[in-house]
């Protein structure tokens, strides 16, 4: 016969943190399961469409007077490049190259308005927030340094091309109904038995 516990207090105590525990976890399980579900795509959606809004707002007021945009670029966003061209990196001054006005209201036009649609219906979406990426750095870089609004975009548009459209786009659809598998066992080869 076996000697009988003479801690079954500390058993017992045991035994109750140990369920207490287990229902912490599950809790937080349902938290992250909520979180992962729901929240995430609506946070995904709403950086999308905020993001979007602005950058097709500035498009369409360059698109309605494409003269004016010109001249906007001519005088003062091209001066201002022109200070700002020389940058320096690691002790060297780079320097970079200084576009056309007219290129470049109608290039900056319209990567703003088709990468913000692209952006907002969450189709190509990635490409579309790279896109806008890089639209936000050559602005913060070469026009309006140090502007607060700026690092914004470059950071919101970065958490758009690392973590993907969300569910609530036209690039989750179309995954979803087209490519059957997940990404992973399209990307990846089957492993040989050894």
């Amino acid at each position: 016969m076996p000697p009988e516990r003479i801690n079954a207090p500390a058993d017992v105590a045991g035994s109750n943190m140990q369920k207490f525990f287990e229902k912490i976890c599950r809790i937080a399980g349902y938290k992250i399961f909520i979180a992962e579900t729901y929240l995430m795509p609506l946070a995904l959606l709403a950086v999308r469409i905020y993001v979007g809004l602005v950058f097709w707002r500035s498009g369409q007021t360059k698109f309605a007077n494409l003269d004016s945009a010109r001249q906007l670029f001519e005088f003062e966003y091209i001066p201002l490049w022109q200070e700002n061209r020389v940058l320096s990196f690691w002790g060297f001054d780079i320097p970079f190259p200084v576009p056309d006005a007219s290129f470049a209201a109608v290039s900056a036009t319209g990567v703003e308005l088709l990468c913000a649609v692209l952006l907002i219906i969450g189709f190509g979406t990635r490409a579309a927030a790279f896109g806008i990426l890089i639209l936000a750095i050559t602005i913060e870089t070469f026009i309006y340094p140090h502007t607060v609004e700026h690092h914004y975009w470059v950071l919101l548009m970065s958490l758009v091309i690392a973590g993907g459209a969300g569910k609530i786009s036209a690039d989750y659809f179309i995954r979803r109904q087209y490519m059957k598998g997940s990404i992973e066992t399209c990307a990846m080869p089957e492993k040989k038995a050894a």
